[in-house]
């Protein structure tokens, strides 16, 4: 009986070390994969600090290609030398806040949201507001982004409510004299401020027949307000200094940091962003029409093979960013070359619309704020639909084109200029 208990107790004692042995190597697993993916991170900053200034190797020779300055470069402050103004302490009469959140009754997604983002950044710096933002309840924004500074910290403090506080404004996408009266009246009861520029919309960036009227309605006043601001870079100045990918972008995406965004920073390859809408973002259930979308797809490919003719570069990398699975499938499968030629690239995102109306989740937000930011990391961008890869190409002032009759047609911020494929 003493040898059977003593057996058992010995069995017991060699499980339990076996146990935490097992449990140790787990763990010492787990620190060293966590560990991999802030290595990763931590080399993602500084390589984009590094492509931020240097021309894909291919086509740096044209001297038509190159990336707009990272935050926290001499040659950022150089062009956007207005950033700086709003550091604090603030220049407000007041301790006001401007917060930009999508409206919950919208029925548009992040290419709406941006616009608020930019116009509500600069009405801070004129008014030395505190400036946050948000995508609204139950989004967590650092699951996937982070503050690029730590004096533009935009993040909501805990248990804050905009609503609450007397001296908070939601941001518009604009305050302008054309639509944004009492938006900007209500930011200059807040902030004590009576003389605000308005800000313009930044989505109609691109599309300047729509917005021509509002091409020259307050740069006067906005370059007084902040000197060195530029009617071409403004956005892109504010967008480049607020944010970046957060190391927990690799919960979304396992390979954005080892994979994609080496690959499309490459000063050996011309990268080539290709944003197909085919409207699956509305309505992701029944079959999708592959023929249909195909017949979408084709036009912005062959754009794409255009571009790749014009510059010749020696290899090529495609990026396809579209809510069709189909898309990505059938476009690396068909035009996927060998290893040295083109490469072909896409998320695994859904592609779900993130319209407040449609309730998205975290992951919603994640995913697609992932495909439009690696829009604009790329070289130059092929786009399509109404403003998604128009914003995203914006950010960090990419060449972009749209296919339109048969023709690669490039657009300039506030300024259009067709391109022929004779070139």
């Amino acid at each position: 009986m003493d040898n059977r208990r003593l057996q058992t107790l010995s069995f017991i004692a060699i499980m339990t070390t076996c146990g935490i042995i097992f449990l140790l190597h787990g763990l010492l697993q787990a620190n060293s994969i966590l560990d991999y993916y802030i290595t990763q991170h931590q080399e993602y900053i500084q390589e984009e600090q590094h492509a931020a200034l240097v021309p894909s190797g291919n086509i740096s020779q044209r001297g038509d290609i190159d990336r707009f300055p990272i935050f926290g470069t001499k040659e950022f402050d150089r062009r956007c030398p207005w950033i700086h103004l709003g550091r604090p302490p603030t220049k407000s009469l007041r301790n006001c806040t401007i917060l930009a959140r999508p409206s919950p009754q919208t029925a548009e997604g992040i290419s709406s949201w941006i616009p608020h983002v930019v116009s509500g950044h600069v009405m801070s710096l004129q008014t030395g507001c505190r400036f946050l933002l948000d995508y609204g309840v139950g989004i967590d924004l650092s699951r996937v982004l982070e503050p690029r500074s730590p004096w533009i910290d935009w993040r909501v403090p805990e248990n804050y409510n905009c609503d609450r506080d007397p001296y908070c404004v939601l941001a518009s996408d604009r305050y302008t004299d054309l639509g944004g009266k009492d938006k900007k009246a209500a930011v200059a009861k807040v902030s004590g401020k009576d003389e605000i520029a308005s800000v313009h919309n930044v989505r109609t960036a691109f599309k300047s027949k729509i917005d021509e009227s509002l091409k020259e309605l307050s740069l006067p006043d906005l370059r007084k307000a902040l000197p060195g601001l530029e009617l071409s870079s403004f956005a892109t100045c504010s967008l480049r200094s607020l944010f970046r990918l957060s190391k927990n972008a690799i919960e979304f995406q396992p390979n954005i940091f080892s994979t994609i965004l080496p690959k499309l920073h490459s000063k050996h390859s011309m990268s080539i962003s290709l944003y197909i809408r085919t409207g699956r973002t509305e309505n992701l259930g029944g079959k999708e029409p592959t023929a249909e979308h195909r017949e979408k797809a084709l036009p912005i490919i062959e754009c794409a093979i255009h571009l790749e003719e014009k510059y010749r570069p020696t290899t090529s990398t495609w990026m396809i960013v579209t809510d069709s699975q189909y898309l990505k499938r059938w476009i690396t499968d068909t035009y996927t070359k060998s290893s040295d030629v083109r490469t072909v690239l896409h998320t695994q995102s859904t592609g779900a619309h993130t319209r407040a109306t449609r309730g998205p989740s975290t992951v919603d937000f994640a995913e697609a704020f992932i495909d439009w930011y690696l829009i604009g990391e790329s070289d130059v961008v092929i786009g399509s639909g109404p403003s998604f890869s128009d914003t995203a190409t914006l950010r960090t002032k990419r060449p972009y084109y749209l296919e339109e009759r048969g023709k690669c047609l490039k657009k300039e911020v506030f300024e259009t200029v067709e391109v022929g494929k004779d070139e």
